[in-house]
């Protein structure tokens, strides 16, 4: 699946809707796919419906191309489902806003008059400027006006100017009936970017914000404070939903250096929460180091702010997929610390201390040493515990560990003197994500990790910080270590997730 959004019919059912494209790039032409429809009543398991909205369907020239990104809205007993209209006459170059409409919510009628929205020029761009022969109108969210009837629609356009910063913007539009849309000036425009697009905005805490996708990908080398990252999620902050929307000094939300990341973020509101999921994005062969191909739906995370900064946070919700809690074995464990896992010339470690409360000490006055936890054959987990760095330099949880020797194996790196966190891959160093966090010494930071197969995720006291794509030793054994110094672990806990092995491995 490629780009999802969500909404939610009169019966509470939460309705998916996605773009797809071939399972292999060399095969099948993903101009000519449907768009994938699924349904849910937890956010967790989902019924495939029939596909919707196939270009096959028309004969316009203007619309006999995939439909790209839009949005879904109940109104009237009706699902109004908005898409990004593409055709075969300017090869999908000339985009404009279409709609189609279900009574039942599954099957979907184009409506006769599309399309709804082109582009107003007073504001926003024509086929002759600022791209010729290109008319950038796409990726439709719409919400209900809090301060006037009707709704707000936004999407990505760009306006007059004569560099690629000056040009991309988030469009804004008024509709009384989702029918005739009245366009106003822009709500967000930022010359650091190259393009912006798939918008979502909404209402936080006495704030709106907007979010946005952005990156390296599409021509700017500055489009994060977080210095680490190429590609992702930005957001900006207004006090009305009109805008104008202002980046902070702190614009990053979640991305990834390598292009591999989360695509695509959208919000759902659901039995009082306020959720977001996106397409978790995988590699082409399913192997490490190959191109990032699109994937598969995430679990839902909470949106969460702390006063002005917006968050991405753990949400429990995942835990219903809980199969089982993998105990600790401290005697087991006391006769594993004698190791020197990893180390290529082994020494005599110091011992680990066990405390009465359960507390593990792991200590190294230089280099580092890692405590295996007996845990192996587990690919999809939740792993949690509280970490401090009493004085070590770094310490944290060690994940996919290999057996042999010179065994292998990746780390989740809580480094205090780079302030970053960092997922590494130990032996060869080949695949490092890591982000900007100020790490403290002598204070607890409870990390989880949630891992799906090879989908690992990230938190520092329940923010979601870091994800990873990894394929390498998918059965490999979990462990603790410390580098340079002493570092407490508290409250370890393991439960394995009951997710059913991808397609492509059964």
């Amino acid at each position: 699946m490629w780009d999802p959004w969500y909404t939610t019919d009169d019966a509470g059912m939460v309705h998916l809707f996605h773009l797809q494209v071939p399972e292999r790039t060399e095969g099948g032409d993903w101009n000519l796919c449907s768009m994938g429809h699924a349904v849910s009543c937890d956010l967790l398991h989902w019924k495939e419906l029939p596909p919707v909205l196939s270009p096959s369907e028309v004969v316009r020239s203007d619309d006999n191309r995939q439909a790209w990104t839009g949005c879904a809205v109940p109104c009237n007993g009706q699902i109004n489902l908005f898409y990004t209209m593409r055709g075969s006459a300017s090869e999908g170059r000339i985009q404009a806003i279409g709609l189609a409409r279900s009574a039942d919510g599954i099957h979907f009628e184009r409506y006769a008059g599309n399309p709804v929205l082109k582009p107003d020029p007073r504001w926003y761009c024509t086929a002759a400027a600022p791209v010729p022969g290109v008319v950038d109108c796409r990726d439709m969210m719409i919400i209900p006006a809090p301060d006037r009837p009707g709704w707000y629609g936004y999407f990505a356009t760009r306006q007059p100017g004569i560099d690629q910063g000056d040009t991309t913007v988030i469009g804004l539009a008024w509709s009384p009936d989702l029918i005739h849309w009245e366009q106003q000036p822009p709500v967000f425009a930022s010359p650091r970017h190259a393009c912006v697009e798939v918008p979502d905005v909404f209402e936080l805490d006495g704030r709106w914000y907007l979010i946005c996708l952005t990156g390296m990908f599409y021509g700017s080398l500055n489009d994060f404070s977080e210095p680490e990252w190429n590609f992702g999620t930005i957001y900006a902050v207004a006090d009305s939903p009109r805008g104008p929307f202002v980046e902070l000094a702190d614009n990053s939300l979640i991305g990834t250096y390598r292009m591999g990341g989360p695509l695509a973020l959208r919000h759902l509101e659901f039995e009082g929460e306020l959720y977001c999921m996106y397409t978790d994005r995988e590699n082409i062969g399913r192997v490490d180091h190959a191109a990032p191909h699109f994937g598969t739906l995430t679990t839902p995370k909470l949106l969460r702010t702390d006063g002005e900064r917006l968050v991405l946070a753990y949400s429990s919700r995942v835990e219903q997929l809980v199969k089982r809690e993998i105990p600790t074995d401290m005697e087991q464990l006391r006769k594993m610390s004698g190791d020197d896992y990893s180390q290529i010339w082994p020494m005599q470690p110091l011992p680990v201390e066990f405390r009465e409360d359960g507390t593990i000490v792991l200590e190294r006055r230089n280099n580092f040493r890692i405590l295996p936890l007996g845990v192996t054959g587990v690919r999809s987990y939740i792993l949690e515990v509280g970490v401090t760095l009493q004085d070590a330099a770094s310490g944290g949880i060690v994940i996919r560990m290999a057996e042999g020797p010179y065994a292998d194996c990746d780390l989740i790196r809580l480094d205090r003197e780079r302030g970053k966190l960092q997922f590494l891959g130990f032996r060869k160093a080949d695949y490092s994500e890591k982000c900007t966090f100020p790490f403290e010494t002598g204070r607890e930071y409870r990390l989880r990790v949630v891992a799906r197969h090879e989908h690992i995720e990230l938190y520092i006291d329940d923010r979601l910080c870091l994800c990873v794509i990894r394929y390498r030793e998918p059965d490999g054994g979990l462990g603790l270590f410390t580098e340079r110094g002493r570092t407490l672990f508290r409250n370890l806990r393991i439960r394995e997730l009951d997710i059913p092995a991808p397609a492509a491995e059964r």
